[in-house]
């Protein structure tokens, strides 16, 4: 994500030139302090210090140069040297001898630009100060590399790329020869011939005053191949940055009013009683938390942010994560046939883990089978097991040949439920609750295995698909075991923003699997894609849900810094979050087709 300077960063950066060159160069002495200082403070890493800003190396990020297609593509990064060896190799491959240290072509000039004029040795020692490098460090050459996304990580004890943050613990997934790696880097790191290395994936500035957090670094390995774009002398590549693309003509708060005309039409021209949205794109101006409609119809009390619902089907992109997280650990292969956790299931040789998580097995969905719907509707508080829910497909047809189609089906994710238990040995709620609720600190997000109850603080619900205004208030008319791995979930706006964020940016995931779950399948007359549970428009991922009485919607797009949740305390076949999506998105990116 290309940093949008706001007003204040500008004069932080204004002063930040004025600090280190408006009263005079600084002594050679001054310098060699000031850095010496900025050592010392970069040896101890502190939770304040994480920055949630950090560039992502992803496909669908637009800010970053590509060569290729998702899959087979090559990212630029740019290294700062003062080895001329690279000069005859421009538009050659080579591999690489040691660990090279980078950051993105488009942040480093977005930074010289901001650089108050600045030119020869004084511009020199303020790009030394944003790389964290000592005074007179002898860099002369800007060389743009062309490298495999595979190829990178983030010098940090969290190295994966394809999100804008770097934690200070290391992920489960991350293995023992990278651990031994960095920690015997960092033990030689500091002292008086150390370099301010933050390990929080961001290079030192220590020319800034008012922040220390420089530019997203990232290090491609030894033995990698890459091959040479471009070498520039230091200061004609940071004078060859031009205009920036134009922005928006629109201010946050024009776009906010937008917003706040579509959300008031959804109530004024439906039968949805109340919503809730929040939909935060920074880099545009735009923080938009929103009510509107009523949370009872007897009442008439308003609807509240801070209200807890329903989640439906976003539940899917937490069991879909946990069995990834497996796949990670090594536990399941995508490529397992069905047949080794449920061998008795027809067809189970035909279809693969990875067929159940992107809709593409061809399995019966038991919430289309009309005795599925009889008895939900004549015993609404039933207990369902989710060998009940699978042993109702077994003697249903396959919609298709495994692998050949899509068809959404709960069936799906209820399967990769009872996977999952069986491979951890522990219950689904256990691993969703410490794989993802604890690790996001998240309060109000819960798996309910079975009961009517919402917990919390919550809205009263209506209709379970068509409008009927002497339907029953449906808040807490189900069992929710009838979901189960599929649906089951209660959350609110906030908390969902929260982890819509770390899904899409790849927090739980190694890089490479999260690249394939995002690459979705394309669905027939859609203008969405479906991967691994999840799915995506345009540069934005995430789900929908659907549950009696509630719909909802939450997606987040990396390349945009944008989130988006929606929800409704209905369930309307006539209308949806969801279709709200390409409009709200027009209102903020007036690009997007």
């Amino acid at each position: 994500m290309r940093r949008n300077l706001s007003a204040l960063s500008v004069i932080a950066l204004v002063v930040s030139c004025l600090f280190a060159f408006a009263a005079g160069a600084p002594s050679d002495a001054e310098l060699e302090a000031t850095y010496l200082n900025a050592v010392t403070d970069a040896r101890i890493a502190k939770a304040d210090e994480i920055s949630r800003d950090l560039e992502a190396i992803v496909y669908h990020n637009a800010d970053l140069i590509w060569e290729g297609q998702p899959g087979a593509s090559r990212v630029m990064l740019t290294t700062w040297t003062s080895w001329d060896g690279y000069n005859d190799s421009v538009g050659e491959s080579m591999t690489v001898s040691r660990e090279t240290w980078t950051v993105t072509p488009e942040e480093l000039r977005s930074s010289c630009e901001q650089y108050c004029s600045l030119t020869g040795d004084s511009l020199v020692l303020r790009l030394e100060q944003l790389f964290g490098l000592p005074p007179h460090s002898g860099k002369k050459w800007f060389v743009e590399i062309w490298v495999d996304p595979d190829n990178i990580f983030r010098p940090s004890p969290d190295p994966g790329i394809s999100d804008h943050e770097a934690e200070l613990a290391f992920p489960k997934w991350v293995d023992t020869e990278y651990r031994n790696w960095f920690n015997d880097l960092k033990s030689e790191s500091y002292g008086e011939n150390g370099y301010p290395w933050t390990r929080l994936g961001y290079t030192y500035d220590w020319g800034n005053p008012n922040s220390e957090i420089g530019l997203s670094e990232f290090i491609i390995r030894d033995g990698s191949i890459i091959k040479i774009h471009s070498v520039t002398d230091t200061l004609s590549y940071c004078k060859s940055y031009g205009e920036s693309p134009a922005g928006s003509s629109r201010s946050g708060e024009e776009i906010e009013q937008d917003l706040e005309i579509l959300m008031d039409s959804v109530i004024a021209e439906s039968y949805v009683p109340g919503l809730v949205a929040g939909i935060w794109a920074p880099d545009e101006g735009v923080t938009f938390v929103y009510t509107a409609g009523v949370s009872d119809l007897d009442t008439n009390a308003p609807m509240d942010e801070d209200m807890i619902f329903r989640i439906g089907s976003n539940t899917k992109t937490f069991t879909i994560t946990v069995l990834l997280q497996l796949v990670d650990e090594g536990l399941v292969n995508l490529s397992d046939p069905l047949s080794r956790f449920l061998p008795d299931y027809p067809r189970a040789d035909e279809v693969n883990i990875e067929m159940l998580t992107n809709m593409r097995s061809g399995i019966c969905n038991y919430s289309e089978l009309e005795e599925f719907a009889t008895k939900m509707e004549t015993d609404p508080t039933a207990s369902w097991l989710p060998e009940e829910l699978i042993a109702m497909t077994k003697g249903q047809p396959y919609y298709f040949t495994p692998g050949t189609g899509f068809h959404y089906s709960n069936t799906n994710t209820i399967i990769v439920g009872e996977i999952i238990e069986m491979v951890t040995g522990n219950s689904l709620e256990s691993e969703i609750d410490e794989r993802i609720i604890d690790s996001l600190g998240l309060e109000n997000t819960s798996y309910l295995n079975g009961g009517t109850e919402i917990p919390g603080y919550h809205p009263k619900a209506y209709y379970t698909g068509e409008y009927d205004p002497e339907s029953i208030e449906c808040s807490e008319w189900l069992d929710c075991s009838w979901a189960g791995a599929a649906g089951s979930m209660v959350s609110n706006l906030f908390e969902l923003r929260t982890y819509v964020q770390s899904l899409v940016d790849g927090y739980f995931l190694s890089d490479e699997l999260q690249r394939d779950r995002l690459r979705g399948n394309e669905i027939q007359g859609s203008d969405k894609k479906y991967g691994m549970g999840i799915f995506s428009y345009d540069s934005f991922y995430g789900h929908n849900g659907g549950y009696p009485g509630f719909t909802s919607l939450i997606m987040h797009s990396s390349e945009r810094n944008c989130t988006i949740i929606i929800w409704y305390n209905c369930q309307l076949e006539e209308t949806s979050p969801t279709m709200l999506l390409p409009e709200v998105a027009r209102i903020i990116y007036p690009d997007i087709e």
